[in-house]
């Protein structure tokens, strides 16, 4: 009996703002004598055509709604009125007269609804525009949402497999306003009535959760929802196969260990993706979406194995097997692979062109970061310093985005970490007070004491990781400034010198001929007036030929240093006082006349030895020597830290850090040579000098 009142007052309250509150989304009406268009009316397969087009019934409504968009025939502008159709008809559930049929016509509603985010989302998509977008009636969808769980999540007419299917649409609505807790909420939600209502409908909501998680890059926990769905699938003997899923399946499992693998570059990783792949060419019918993602993700592995033609071979098989890449959401990945592999292969007219397809701006994958260093280091090398920044800042603005979700995506991990602790918890103390046994108490204690520090380690890592990164931010933006004034300091001699050689000689030459003419005047007013003049030429020059000769040698003097400066700046920027002790020898006397481009580099290496010293070496003392040795720049660093395995990290697979400063070296001539023990490192870089 509450429940027949709770419905009752709930849709009296409703149905009476509705009506307004819905007809503000309205598109522009059709004339009174039809309530759909001739040219829909005719569109529309005979087994959904409405029999009057003039007078819609709800059933006929229904109909169109769930076969919308398994007519492949309708245009844009048909959907877009089966849209209007929709929210006109949505709040005429109150006339239908069975409760039944009444919940069905309202799950219909918010189906299309659900559904219409993906299509538009595709088909309207402003993909390389910077713009996301956003669905049209998102609130419109979450309303009614909230309106079938209100009415139908409970009592006599609740249907588990319509509440199931609601709530993930309901959690896919949460994701797009980055209401992440309730998306996730929602999500076990939808998982829990399916357990205990609908076991056919669980395998889909692991890997809903898989896919949710994906989203902010967590892989382990993305595999642990795909093993639970494998696990229930398998259980489930009974139930028909549904390829759609097995390939959706596949596809997360491919993008968790594509992630995996770009953060440990282990094979294993690379190959479980192969493995995938086969079973993914083996599901029939073939999955097109799922298989062009797969081909994507290969042209990945080929690339970083440095096999960029293959790349391009699978990125052309990935769009022959889907041609429309564009609304999948690898689409950004497509391209950045087949970007940088035409640039490897010196295509770089057809790279470029790949890459105007992308925004930099609004950046929607971390792999575009891959674009955005190449860019940055081909601008630095030519000497485009304002395109590197640009670059460089885009670079900093997705890291800051990568690491938003980053904390988001641990945030939900603990939560979920911190409710299986609780559950735990629960049956232990369940546990002590039916056998009353102090030893089992013990133990539900010493795990919550667990559960406490490893939040505490959780968040201190945390901690510590937005630190260092705010830290390599300042460190770089440091090292773009003293870029900066070393190229303002160039520019000043350069000017220097051209003040002295065109500007004073010419006040040179005119004095000299100012002189002939006092000697040839025709009188003495004339001479007078041409001495005059050649005193004030005279003065010009003398300030022209000092302000030369100040900014020329000047220059030497400053830039060293502001050379010498800039070395100590970085040593404290990343070895603070309070942790080690320093010391610094810049012979500024024997480093006159160091082009810019040779002290743009030292900079660099210097500063990512000296990050390599903060990241391993546990060091506590650093020595830095920068001076001139015959015809060669001397940079030698040393510390008494750990050392290294110098073996180990010249490696393929571990020494990038090595690899990256020998070839830095190679471009310019440069050796260098490691010492390293248990007792500290010494490293030493000899560079050929010229003045």
């Amino acid at each position: 009996m509450r429940y027949f009142i709770d419905s009752i007052c709930k849709k009296v309250v409703r149905d009476l703002g509705k009506r307004f509150l819905f007809s503000l989304f309205l598109l522009p009406a059709l004339p009174a004598s039809s309530q759909i268009s001739e040219h829909l009316y005719k569109s529309l397969p005979d087994s959904i055509r409405p029999q009057d087009p003039r007078h819609l019934t709800t059933g006929e409504v229904k109909r169109i709604l769930d076969n919308t968009f398994l007519v492949k025939s309708l245009t844009s502008k048909e959907i877009a009125e089966v849209d209007s159709i929709c929210l006109r008809f949505a709040s005429k559930y109150i006339n239908i007269k069975t409760e039944p049929a009444r919940r069905d016509y309202l799950f219909s509603v918010c189906q299309y609804l659900s559904q219409g985010i993906n299509y538009h989302a595709g088909r309207y998509s402003l993909r390389g525009n910077g713009k996301l977008y956003q669905y049209p009636f998102s609130k419109f969808a979450m309303q009614y949402s909230d309106l079938f769980i209100d009415l139908y999540g409970e009592g006599l007419y609740f249907d588990a497999g319509k509440l199931t299917q609601i709530l993930s649409n309901k959690a896919n609505f949460y994701v797009q306003s980055d209401a992440f807790k309730d998306a996730y909420d929602t999500h076990i939600s939808a998982l829990e009535v399916g357990k205990k209502f609908v076991k056919s409908s669980v395998p889909a909501k692991y890997v809903q959760l898989a896919r949710f998680f994906e989203y902010f890059d967590r892989p382990y926990q993305t595999l642990a929802y795909c093993d639970s769905a494998s696990k229930t699938l398998v259980s489930l003997e009974t139930v028909p196969r549904r390829p759609s899923l097995e390939g959706f399946l596949i596809r997360v499992r491919q993008i968790a260990n594509f992630s995996l693998y770009l953060d440990k570059y282990d094979e294993k990783f690379a190959n479980e993706i192969k493995a995938l792949h086969n079973s993914a060419l083996a599901l029939r019918p073939r999955q097109e979406r799922y298989l062009s993602v797969s081909y994507t993700l290969l042209a990945g592995l080929a690339y970083y194995d440095k096999q960029y033609k293959r790349s391009l071979a699978y990125l052309d098989s990935a769009e022959t097997t889907f041609p429309q890449t564009e609304l999948l959401d690898v689409w950004e990945m497509n391209l950045v692979y087949k970007g940088l592999s035409l640039r490897h292969l010196k295509r770089f007219q057809e790279s470029n062109d790949v890459f105007s397809k992308l925004d930099l701006d609004d950046i929607k994958k971390p792999v575009v970061a891959e674009v955005l260093n190449t860019l940055y280091e081909e601008e630095l090398a030519s000497g485009n310093f304002q395109r590197a920044l640009q670059h460089r800042e885009r670079l900093f603005k997705l890291h800051e985005k990568k690491h938003k979700m980053d904390l988001e995506g641990k945030a939900l991990e603990m939560e979920q970490l911190f409710k299986i602790r609780q559950k735990e918890q629960e049956i232990s103390q369940l546990n002590v007070l039916q056998n009353r046994n102090k030893t089992i108490f013990g133990f539900a204690v010493l795990i919550v004491a667990l559960v406490i520090i490893n939040f505490i380690s959780i968040y201190r890592r945390s901690v510590f990781k937005t630190q260092s990164l705010v830290k390599q931010l300042e460190t770089t933006t440091q090292l773009q400034v003293m870029h900066l004034e070393l190229a303002r300091q160039e520019e000043r001699k350069l000017l220097g010198q051209d003040l002295h050689n065109g500007f004073s000689s010419a006040l040179a030459g005119v004095k000299h001929q100012l002189d002939l003419a006092i000697m040839d005047a025709a009188s003495k007013n004339e001479q007078e007036l041409l001495n005059r003049i050649s005193h004030q030429v005279s003065d010009i020059y003398e300030m022209s030929r000092s302000t030369s000769h100040n900014w020329y040698h000047g220059f030497g003097h400053n830039s060293e240093k502001s050379f010498a400066v800039q070395i100590q700046n970085l040593a404290d920027s990343a070895l603070p006082d309070t942790s080690y002790n320093k010391s610094i020898l810049v012979e500024d006397n024997e480093l006159s006349g160091m082009n810019l481009q040779l002290r743009i580099d030292l900079l660099r290496i210097t500063q990512e030895l000296l990050t390599n010293i903060v990241k391993h070496a546990k060091a506590r003392s650093v020595t830095i020597l920068v001076c001139k040795d015959l015809d060669f720049l001397i940079l030698n660093i040393i510390d008494d830290g750990v050392g290294f395995n110098l073996e180990k990290a010249q490696s393929a697979s571990k020494g990038i850090g090595l690899r990256s400063l020998r070839e830095k070296l190679q471009k310019l001539n440069g050796v260098m040579q490691v010492a390293t023990t248990k007792k500290g490192t010494d490293i030493l870089i000899k560079i050929p000098f010229a003045d």
